[in-house]
C-alpha cells in the first residue's frame, strides 16, 4: 500500500485527491512516495507545506476582502479562510512542538 493509498483508506473524502497525487508522483518520479528512501526530513517538508498554505490562503483572503462586504455568502467563505488559516498556524505550532523547536 502507498503512502497515497493509506491516506485515501483513512479519510475517504480525500480518495480522488490522493489518487491525483499519487498520478502527478508517478508522471514526475516514476515510483511512489517511500518514506525510508534517502534522508529527507518529512517534518521539516510538512512545515514547509503548511507555510506555504498559510501564504496561499491569506492572498486569497485579501482576494476575497471587498467582495465580504456586499455579500453575505461572500462573507461566510472569507470567515472559513480565516478559520482555515487559524488553524494552519495552530498545526504548524504544534507541528514545532514534534520537532522540539517550540
Amino acid at each position: 500500500m502507498t503512502i497515497c493509498d493509506e491516506v485515501a483508506t483513512d479519510f475517504p473524502g480525500l480518495r480522488a485527491d490522493m489518487e491525483d497525487r499519487e498520478r502527478i508522483g508517478m508522471e514526475r518520479y516514476g515510483v511512489p512516495l517511500d518514506p525510508h528512501e534517502g534522508d529527507r526530513d518529512w517534518l521539516e517538508q510538512a512545515r514547509e507545506e503548511l507555510l506555504d498554505g498559510v501564504v496561499y490562503l491569506t492572498a486569497e483572503a485579501h482576494r476575497m476582502a471587498t467582495s465580504k462586504r456586499v455579500d453575505a455568502a461572500a462573507r461566510e467563505r472569507w470567515l472559513v479562510v480565516r478559520d482555515v488559516r487559524r488553524r494552519l498556524v495552530r498545526a504548524l505550532a504544534d507541528l514545532d512542538m514534534v520537532r522540539g523547536k517550540r
